[in-house]
């Protein structure tokens, strides 16, 4: 049920992308899942395996380093595309968020008393610090 998974062995990506492609990409380097195992259990003993997880992440950064080739490459063409449009750049780049920070504000507040009223505990025990820590720093 996962969209997008990420797969990390000792802190190096192991494999980044759909789920429904890592048991191909696992293939790719040689380690096929077998038929009617679970992938994930699949996954979890393959990369117990130190061999098989340097030849994932050397798999996994070959890929990432073909995409950072790719996206310098498109950058590069629509940055000398646009070099004459300068005015469209520095606007883009004036606007922070697309919201203003009063809907911002509104958004945030609803959503905390929303999570009051349904957990009136956790209000009280807030309320109670923020008494706390309003006498104590006043």
């Amino acid at each position: 049920m996962f969209d997008d998974f990420m797969l990390l062995v000792k802190g190096e990506c192991v494999y980044f992308g759909n789920f429904s492609t890592a048991v191909k990409a696992f293939s790719n380097v040689g380690l096929i899942c077998p038929i009617y195992s679970n992938p994930t259990d699949f996954f979890i003993d393959v990369c117990d395996i130190d061999n098989n997880t340097k030849k994932l992440v050397s798999a996994q950064k070959e890929l990432f380093l073909l995409l950072s080739k790719e996206i310098n490459s498109d950058y590069k063409e629509n940055k000398s595309l646009s070099d004459d449009n300068t005015t469209s750049k520095l606007l883009c780049c004036t606007k922070e968020y697309p919201t203003s920070i009063l809907t911002q504000m509104s958004v945030l507040s609803l959503r905390a008393a929303r999570q009051w009223i349904r957990d009136p505990g956790m209000f009280v025990s807030e309320l109670v610090q923020y008494i706390f820590i309003g006498l104590f720093v006043g």
